[in-house]
């Protein structure tokens, strides 16, 4: 519910929504937590163990990524940018 309000990769934010299943939850438990989902959604279906993890939280964890990955993704390779160019100077 927090990647589809604030989008990929905003675990601070995420965290201050105060959601009562999070209280418990760091941000970087979340970053782990969405890590290891997306993972475990990548995987083909015959990998996965049955029963676990329901079939539809796993199709919206690839929708989510795929709305905000690319961004994230992008995000991170214009950040590096300068740090690359001031390392090369």
């Amino acid at each position: 519910d927090g990647v589809s309000r604030c989008g990929g990769c905003r675990w601070t934010v995420i965290k201050k929504l105060d959601l009562v299943r999070l209280e418990k939850r760091t941000a970087m438990d979340l970053k782990d937590k969405w890590r290891n989902l997306l993972q475990l959604a990548s995987l083909p279906s015959q990998s996965r163990r049955k029963a676990e993890t329901p079939p539809d939280l796993l199709q919206k964890v690839l929708r989510l990524e795929a709305e905000f990955g690319v961004a994230r993704r992008a995000g991170r390779k214009m950040s590096d940018a300068p740090t690359r160019a001031a390392a090369t100077a």
